[in-house]
């Protein structure tokens, strides 16, 4: 079973009504800015849902270059960053080769690589070292995903280390593909590294997971080929769905204050409750999961398995890169909730 099918079957006993605290996803279980319903609506009721440009519309992507204090020209638009982080590595890479993944790792990392024949390299952490990798072997590489901040352990990685990995990747001329998703969730602000191809979502920080909404900062070559994807596969992102993403892009930082907020709530929660039934994690540095370990998993798959009947659902460390002792959880439920879930995780200990 994979990380999918587990998701999948997880979602199907949902459906079927079963008592099931669902942390096994990253739905933010928050709801969408109003500012991105109302502006979608008045778009939806001006009947202007036409064909734009494959790259995103240009008021758009001059609101997000003005964020990002980039060129417009370098901003490329997507349905969802798992989207855009195919299409980028499919721009770059050619069959056999070599992409550098520090784990424990996002599974669509690895699937992507699989999709386009080249290969994973993953290069193990741990939970001692604040989930951060030795060094990285950039011989023979073509690609580095950094994930920043980290999906499944939720740390940031330290500026110092990744301007150490920039260096010695520039020197190589390796391009480094860092998935941004969760940057604007970030407890502390984290720094921009503009020697990167970044990729940023509005699923999370803008709780806006069905809407589909993406943007990547690319360098001015590289635009053609995304344009040339996206043209082949998806047209355009829908331009009600651009509209909606100007809306929150105008007032980000009051929204992703009040978001942060919520976040740390839930976290704090989740480590006292957690740490009291003597589970271990590394202190999260953003917004939205805890991956954690317990003298009582030995099988994270079995141990996610019997949650799952005990009527909490946790993704099994073994999908994130074979972290067989660990599961990841996503704190997207309110105080009541998560002490409920941590109960029965508890109970099904080994």
């Amino acid at each position: 079973m994979s990380f999918y099918d587990f998701v999948a079957r997880a979602a199907r006993l949902e459906s079927d009504g079963a008592d099931l605290i669902r942390l096994d996803i990253g739905a933010t279980q928050l709801p969408t800015p109003r500012a991105a319903i109302e502006r979608a609506t008045q778009f939806v009721a001006q009947q202007k849902a036409e064909y734009v440009s494959a790259l995103g519309t240009d008021s758009f992507r001059e609101v997000i270059a003005r964020r990002e204090d980039v060129s417009p020209d370098q901003v490329v638009v997507g349905p969802g960053s798992k989207y855009l982080l195919y299409a980028i590595a499919k721009a770059l890479l050619r069959t056999g080769d070599r992409v550098i993944i520090p784990t424990p790792a996002w599974p669509a990392y690895a699937m992507i690589c699989d999709e386009l024949g080249a290969e994973a390299v993953m290069v193990p952490a741990e939970i001692d070292n604040n989930w951060h990798p030795g060094s990285l072997p950039f011989d023979d590489a073509e690609l580095l995903i950094l994930c920043n901040p980290h999906n499944p352990t939720s740390i940031v990685y330290a500026e110092s280390r990744v301007r150490d990995w920039i260096e010695v990747a520039t020197e190589r001329k390796i391009p480094i593909l860092l998935d941004e998703a969760y940057r604007g969730l970030a407890f502390s602000p984290i720094e921009t590294f503009p020697d990167t191809i970044r990729v940023r979502s509005f699923s999370k920080e803008f709780s806006m997971e069905g809407w589909r909404l993406a943007y990547a900062v690319v360098p001015v070559s590289l635009t053609a080929r995304l344009s040339r994807f996206i043209s082949a596969t998806v047209t355009c992102v829908s331009p009600i769905m651009q509209e909606a993403g100007e809306s929150v892009l105008a007032d980000d930082e009051l929204i992703l204050t009040s978001f942060r907020a919520q976040w740390r709530q839930r976290a704090d929660h989740a480590i006292a409750e957690l740490r009291a039934a003597g589970f271990r994690f590394a202190e999260p540095g953003a917004a939205m999961y805890l991956f954690a370990t317990h003298d009582g998993i030995t099988d994270s798959v079995a141990y996610s398995e019997r949650a799952l009947d005990a009527g909490v659902a946790v993704s099994a460390g073994q999908y994130f890169a074979g972290y067989n002792r660990f599961v990841r959880m996503s704190l997207n439920r309110d105080a009541d909730t998560l002490t409920e879930a941590v109960r029965r995780m508890t109970v099904v200990l080994g």
